[in-house]
């Protein structure tokens, strides 16, 4: 469940990850209830979106023609609303926490979920990531495992 967090440090360390968006404050997914009310308050959220990277793993930028390239491909699914947001994760390959600017392009109409998650899938490769967030319905999915198949 998202949850507004109190601490967005500790819910790096608990959860993964924590964004934030200038409308919401800091949030993350959390797994269950229990947690949710030790880092914060849940919050409802219904929206479609997809997260849109400005670092690759590796610390590098991701080239800005490809970032414009994915916020352009967004738009045509639907997604017409953008939000600059910035992002707190652990690097896989150096286990530092990791923070950057995201775009979040999201719509509160329901789009083509298939559609959504290969673009994600998409983002992960051309943007070397180790997995890429998207919502559906408000609920916060990751790329990590689908096949790279997914997203032709």
């Amino acid at each position: 469940m998202k949850t507004r967090v109190f601490d967005p440090f500790a819910a790096v360390r608990e959860t993964g990850g924590c964004t934030f968006e200038p409308d919401v404050g800091w949030w993350t997914q959390c797994e269950s209830a229990p947690q949710a009310d030790k880092l914060g308050r849940p919050f409802v959220g219904k929206r479609d979106a997809i997260y849109i990277p400005t670092l690759q793993k590796n610390g590098h930028p991701v080239a800005s023609e490809i970032v414009e390239s994915l916020k352009k491909e967004a738009r045509e699914l639907g997604l017409d609303k953008t939000t600059r947001a910035s992002g707190m994760w652990i690097l896989s390959e150096t286990n530092q926490v990791q923070a950057e600017t995201i775009w979040v392009l999201f719509t509160e109409q329901s789009i083509n979920k298939t559609r959504l998650k290969n673009l994600a899938v998409k983002i992960e490769h051309i943007a070397n990531q180790d997995c890429v967030a998207r919502e559906e319905n408000g609920q916060l999915e990751f790329t990590a495992g689908l096949p790279a198949q997914e997203a032709i």
